[in-house]
C-alpha cells in the first residue's frame, strides 16, 4: 500500500512519515527542477515490529504489526497466553527461538496461513515446555482451548545446538498440532520426549526435514510415555521427504519400558513416502516399538532403509496392520515392505486386507517376521 500524510522537506530531501501498522509500503517520488527536468523513483519500505525477551501479560501479535522480527530469544511466562492472528509472519534471527511456558495460540487460516520463518540462516525452534497449557478437546474431540499450531507454517528451523533438536519441540507437554506445514528443517520437524496424555498430530504436511545428529525421526520423533494411559494420534498427515542421517526414517516412536499396553499409537490415514533411514538404518517410513500399535489405511511407499523395514519396522509391541498400501519400499537388507521383530508376550495381533506389492529387500521383499 502507498503510504499517506508523508511530506518532504524540499531543502534536504528529508522524507518524514508515520506508518500506520507493518508491512511492505510503496513509494513513489517525483521531483523536477523547474526547467522541465524530471524523474520518478519508486521504493519499497518494510515496517517490521521487533520483540525479544519475556511475555508476561496477556499478548496479542497481530496482523497489523507484522512482520514480528525475533532478536532474541521469547519466553511466554507460566500463565500468560501469546495469540498469533491469521496471516502474521514471524521472522526469526540466527539462533533464536519461543519457549512456551503458558499458552500459546496460533491459529491461521487455510487462505491466510501464519508463518515461522527465517531472517537469515537457520532459526532455532518453538519449545513447549512441561509447563505449558495442554490442548482440551471436547466429547467429539474437538480442540475448544490450550495450545494449538493450527494453519502454519514452520520452516528454515533447527539451527540450534540443543538436545532433541527439533522445529518443534515438545517436553511432557501436548499442544494440538493441525493443518501445519513443517518444512525445510535443519532438525526433525516435530521432536516429543515424555508424554502422559494424549498428542494429536492430525492433518499436517511434514517434509523435507532432517534429523542430523540426533539420529532418529526426520520428520516425527517421539520417546518415552512417562505416564499410563497415554497415546499418540498421528492422523490425515503427508509426512514425505525426510531423512533421519542416523536410522530410523520418517517417524520414530519408543514409548519406552515398563508401560506395555498402556500407551497406545495410531497411525492413519497418512501419506508416507520417501523417507530415508540412513546408516543401517532400521524403518525408512517409521519405526515403532512398544505399546498397542494401530496401523490402518495409510498409503506407505517408495521409503528406504539401509537395514531392515523399508516401509516400517516394528519391535515389541501389540499391533493391528490393516487396510494399507504398501507398495515399492526399498530395505538394503529384511523386510522390503515391513519388518517386525517380536511381538508382546500373551497377546493376538492383526494383519489384515493390505496390499503389499513391488517392495524390495535383500531378504523377503514383501516383509519379514521375527518372534
Amino acid at each position: 500500500t502507498s503510504p499517506t500524510s508523508m511530506t518532504i522537506d524540499p531543502s534536504t530531501g528529508l522524507m518524514s512519515w508515520t506508518p500506520t501498522g507493518g508491512g511492505e509500503y510503496d513509494v513513489n517520488v517525483s521531483v523536477s527542477d523547474g526547467n522541465g527536468g524530471e524523474d520518478t523513483q519508486e521504493y519499497t519500505i518494510e515496517v517490521v515490529t521487533y520483540v525479544s525477551g519475556t511475555i508476561s501479560t496477556d499478548t496479542t501479535w497481530t496482523l497489523s504489526g507484522s512482520p514480528y522480527i525475533v532478536t532474541g530469544g521469547v519466553v511466554v511466562m507460566e500463565g500468560v497466553v501469546l495469540t498469533i492472528e491469521p496471516g502474521v509472519e514471524v521472522k526469526f534471527n540466527t539462533d533464536t527461538a519461543v519457549q512456551v511456558d503458558g499458552t500459546l495460540i496460533a491459529r491461521g487460516t487455510a487462505d491466510d496461513k501464519i508463518i515461522f520463518t527465517s531472517c537469515a540462516e537457520d532459526w532455532g525452534f518453538i519449545y513447549f515446555s512441561d509447563s505449558s497449557v495442554d490442548a482440551s478437546y471436547d466429547s467429539d474431540g474437538n480442540y475448544i482451548g490450550g495450545s494449538i499450531l493450527e494453519n502454519c507454517v514452520i520452516e528454515y528451523a533447527g539451527g540450534a545446538d540443543v538436545d532433541n533438536n527439533g522445529a518443534v519441540r515438545i517436553y511432557k507437554a501436548h499442544p494440538f498440532i493441525n493443518y501445519t506445514t513443517i518444512r525445510n528443517n535443519l532438525a526433525r520437524g516435530i521432536c516429543v520426549w515424555d508424554i502422559s496424555s494424549t498428542l494429536k498430530i492430525t492433518n499436517n504436511t511434514i517434509s523435507n526435514n532432517t534429523a542430523q545428529y540426533q539420529y532418529h525421526g526426520g520428520g516425527i520423533y517421539i520417546y518415552r510415555s512417562s505416564g499410563l494411559d497415554s497415546s499418540v494420534i498421528i492422523t490425515n498427515n503427508i509426512i514425505k521427504n525426510n531423512i533421519a542421517r542416523r536410522r530410523r526414517g520418517g517417524i520414530y516412536n519408543d514409548s519406552g519400558a515398563g508401560y506395555g499396553l498402556s500407551f497406545s499409537v495410531t497411525i492413519t490415514n497418512n501419506i508416507i513416502n520417501n523417507n530415508i533411514a540412513q546408516d543401517s538404518g532400521h524403518g525408512g517410513g517409521f519405526y515403532t516399538s512398544g505399546g498397542s500399535v494401530t496401523i490402518a489405511n495409510n498409503t506407505i511407499n517408495n521409503n528406504n532403509a539401509q537395514d531392515h523395514g523399508g516401509g516400517f519396522y516394528i519391535a515389541s509391541s501389540f499391533v493391528t496392520i490393516t487396510n494399507n498400501i504398501i507398495n515399492n519400499n526399498i530395505a538394503q537388507d529384511s523386510g522390503g515392505g515391513f519388518y517386525i521383530w517380536g511381538l508382546v508376550y500373551n497377546t493376538i495381533s492383526t494383519i489384515f486386507n493390505n496390499s503389499i506389492i513391488k517392495n524390495t529387500a535383500g531378504n523377503a521383499p514383501a516383509f519379514w517376521f521375527n518372534s
